[in-house]
């Protein structure tokens, strides 16, 4: 499961992602989730 901030960096193209986590995300064999939660405070 990629956290937020890490998918963002690899839309974004960012340096401060590794290569060998650029790999592991575009590699077709493993299944990548996102969490996606709002937290509401009231």
């Amino acid at each position: 499961m990629l956290d937020t901030h890490i998918l963002l960096w690899f839309l974004e193209n960012d340096s401060k992602l590794s290569d060998q986590v650029r790999e592991v995300i575009i590699n077709p064999e493993n299944l990548i989730l996102v969490f996606c939660g709002i937290i509401l405070q009231f």
